[in-house]
């Protein structure tokens, strides 16, 4: 064993006994095998625990399963430590613990979802040209480009240069139609060579 080793080479003595290292042997292997077999009771069999196991079975059952065994809380940030049988409890109301976004659906720390909600392009926000909708952050862009009624957007017409709001396009297609005609004239005359 490293610990062991390290006591012998520092020619101290044994932390158990407090007796004199001579010397270091492996002991025989069915000296191992022997001691490999022993049954013994858990650790925390003074809490409560029934368990009883070889040293190998032991190490299993203090690392994962032992309802008496201090355990940490497993999510990362989280300094709780406390035995696995009210570790569950307390997993269950953990600051720390990963909670669905309601929006985008990603695993986010329960601590951080208001700075999460901040950012998060599925988050619903007010159109910033109040046409009274409200598209996911990470879409205002295209809302604005694509159906925002209170957008100004260029008219379709060649020429015309008018800056308009979506919603009122269909006015001005109507009061402007004669200079719209007599822009659209002007083109054709000018792509057939026709120019007067």
């Amino acid at each position: 064993r490293p610990c062991l080793k390290t006591v012998y080479d520092l020619r101290q003595p044994c932390p158990e006994c407090r007796g004199h290292i001579s010397r270091m042997d492996t002991a025989h292997s069915r000296i191992r095998n022997s001691i490999e077999q022993v049954k013994w009771k858990c650790i925390n069999f003074q809490s409560g625990c029934t368990f009883t196991g070889t040293k190998k079975e032991m190490e299993t059952h203090l690392d994962e399963e032992c309802e008496e065994q201090d355990a940490n809380c497993p999510f990362e940030g989280c300094q709780e430590k406390a035995r696995r049988s009210t570790l569950l409890l307390h997993k269950s109301a953990c600051p720390y613990r990963s909670v669905p976004c309601q929006h985008c659906k990603e695993d986010v720390p329960l601590n951080n979802m208001i700075q999460h909600l901040s950012v998060c392009a599925k988050v619903p926000i007010p159109c910033p040209n109040n046409c009274g909708r409200n598209p996911p952050r990470g879409e205002v862009s295209l809302h604005k480009q694509t159906e925002c009624e209170e957008e100004s957007v260029p008219c379709d017409v060649p020429g015309c240069r008018k800056l308009v709001k979506r919603k009122e396009m269909d006015r001005h297609e109507d009061e402007d139609m004669k200079k719209h005609v007599k822009l659209l004239t002007a083109r054709l005359r000018a792509v057939d060579g026709t120019d007067p």
